[in-house]
């Protein structure tokens, strides 16, 4: 707080305090000189122990990614799977986002028209990661778009897969369907 970068001259720079003594607004034009990173790389401007030097970004980078998407329209009476991808993880430490979107329909014939998604690592019997629903109650149809995020922790090197699946979330729904418009299902590995 209350510091700024200051040079000796030589291009070195190093962190010194604010004089508070000066106005505010007194200095009309400043000019930093850093030369240009390499050309050619990811490299950005940061404060390490040396100094104001060029670096190489960690983690938090966007390493690979996946997708799957669909566009059938389809009728359920049970859980289903609608989509899947599968990953392969270049670091046990890498985290897994997961993204997937459907516009799901719930049918009943008494009440509560229900519908949901579960994601899960593996098949549908496999670690159930997140689920969501919506709907209404009453003796109608329900549109429901539903999105879920989700952000895994495989630690693993192997091959993994993903599975969004969709159903009725209630005795009372009929059927469940997704509609002709696009669902999805991405995958991406952020590096830690």
């Amino acid at each position: 707080a209350n510091q700024y970068l200051k040079t000796d001259g030589s291009g070195a720079l190093s962190w010194a305090t604010v004089d508070t003594s000066i106005a505010d607004d007194s200095i009309v034009e400043a000019k930093l000189d850093i030369h240009a990173a390499p050309t050619g790389t990811d490299k950005f401007l940061g404060y390490t122990s040396n100094g104001m030097e060029w670096a190489v970004p960690g983690g938090g980078k966007v390493l690979q990614h996946v997708s799957a998407v669909g566009n059938t329209n389809t009728t359920v009476t049970t859980l289903t799977t609608l989509l899947s991808v599968s990953i392969t993880p270049s670091a046990t430490s890498s985290k897994i986002l997961l993204h997937s979107y459907a516009n799901l329909w719930a049918t009943t014939g008494s009440s509560n028209a229900l519908a949901g998604c579960y994601l899960h690592r593996g098949s549908m019997t496999g670690t159930e990661l997140i689920n969501g629903y919506g709907g209404i109650n009453g003796n109608s149809y329900a549109f429901i778009p539903l999105a879920l995020y989700y952000l895994d922790s495989p630690n693993t090197t192997s091959a993994t897969t993903y599975t969004l699946s969709y159903g009725k979330w209630s005795s009372g729904t009929t059927s469940a369907s997704v509609d002709e418009n696009k669902y999805s299902l991405i995958a991406m590995e952020i590096g830690a």
